[in-house]
């Protein structure tokens, strides 16, 4: 009898050969193998060509031979004939097509402390030349820059949907440094996309460039100065003033802000009142420093004309308030704070009657 030994159930492009010889056994009745018998290999018409087309059993009773499929996509046969009567069928899928899936990161290095995180991109594309059906793929982390499957898998694994040829998805995904990875401890971060099927190479398909990952210090920022210390101004008026920011910590400090607070003593904490617009601060490098020079506006007093119907001055208490809140704060006695800048109106309240006035709010703007 002859049959099937290896390299049955192939695939490959239409008109290219099988990754694999095909082989085939041979056993006599009791099941040992038969040496030195001609075996012919002949595929089905349309369905490519062998080379060689005989070939004799050794001594293991195997006989192989190298199959180039046709031109036709979908399944092809090979019969393997050691005389009539004893033969038998290997197939082979030919396919038009071959997606060939590959993965890439960014940002290629980063530095965070034990615990921190930090945010990247996972880039997955199609450089095939037919779908790619839908997959998964998988965080590793190495030692090296060469990332693989047998590095230590993180996290569960994520959806990369079915691409066309040419076609890319993307994913922003958040990584956590252990927290108690030592100070100076380098390692790698990489993806690798689980292959599809009749995929030409799944060689490339982890990405190729890891993200480089420092563990470094915390970052401490802090706010240095504020010039001048103190001012005189007349209510309604501005001035400028001076801020620095500087990163005492041993980390990098990311890009942030920092907002301005108003407060009746010279504890300033953010639950007191703030004013203003937010202003950015830049990435700082253990010990570097910024500044900004911004404008401060103080505090308007409002003063109403309150008439009785004879247009005489009527004396009252007047409550006072600000229509949005968001561009202005009208306290008590007509004083009002600028918040940021837009349009807004006051509200002046005396008894049942209401007057409301239009104001126009200028952040640093004399």
């Amino acid at each position: 009898m002859v049959e099937p030994f290896a390299g049955a159930d192939q695939w490959a492009r239409v008109g290219e050969p099988l990754r694999e010889p095909v082989v085939v056994r041979l056993l006599d009745a009791g099941g040992s193998p038969v040496a030195g018998a001609s075996v012919t290999f002949a595929p089905a018409e349309g369905h490519g060509a062998v080379d060689p087309w005989a070939a004799r059993s050794d001594s293991a009773g195997l006989a192989a031979t190298r199959w180039t499929l046709g031109d036709s996509a979908g399944k092809q046969v090979l019969a393997a004939t050691v005389r009539e009567g004893v033969s038998t069928e290997v197939q082979a899928t030919a396919v038009a097509g071959l997606p060939d899936l590959v993965a890439s990161l960014s940002p290629h290095g980063v530095a965070t402390w034990a615990g921190g995180s930090f945010d990247y991109v996972a880039t997955f594309r199609n450089r095939g030349d037919t779908t790619a059906t839908a997959t998964r793929a998988r965080t590793f982390v190495s030692t090296d820059n060469v990332i693989t499957t047998s590095d230590e898998a993180v996290g569960t694994s994520s959806p990369v949907p079915a691409l066309e040829p040419g076609e890319s998805a993307s994913r922003t995904d958040s990584f956590t440094v252990s927290s108690t990875a030592s100070l100076g401890t380098v390692f790698y971060v990489g993806e690798c996309v689980d292959p599809v099927e009749w995929e030409a190479d799944t060689g490339n398909n982890c990405s190729p460039v890891a993200i480089e990952v420092t563990v470094t210090g915390r970052p401490d920022l802090s706010v240095e100065s504020v010039w001048p210390d103190s001012v005189s101004v007349a209510p309604g008026g501005n001035f400028e003033y001076a801020v620095a920011i500087r990163n005492r910590g041993a980390g990098t400090a990311a890009p942030t802000q920092s907002r301005t607070f108003a407060s009746s003593d010279s504890v300033i904490t953010t639950s007191d009142e703030e004013v203003g617009e937010a202003s950015d601060v830049p990435a700082l490098g253990p010990g570097e420093s910024a500044s900004r020079v911004a404008t401060f506006t103080t505090t308007a007093l409002v003063s109403p004309g309150i008439l009785d119907q004879y247009d005489t001055p009527f004396p009252g208490s007047v409550t006072w308030s600000s229509k949005r809140q968001c561009f202005f704060r009208a306290g008590s006695y007509g004083f009002a704070t600028a918040r940021r800048s837009g349009t807004d109106s006051i509200v002046a309240t005396f008894g049942g009657v209401r007057a409301t006035a239009p104001v126009v709010v200028r952040i640093g703007t004399p």
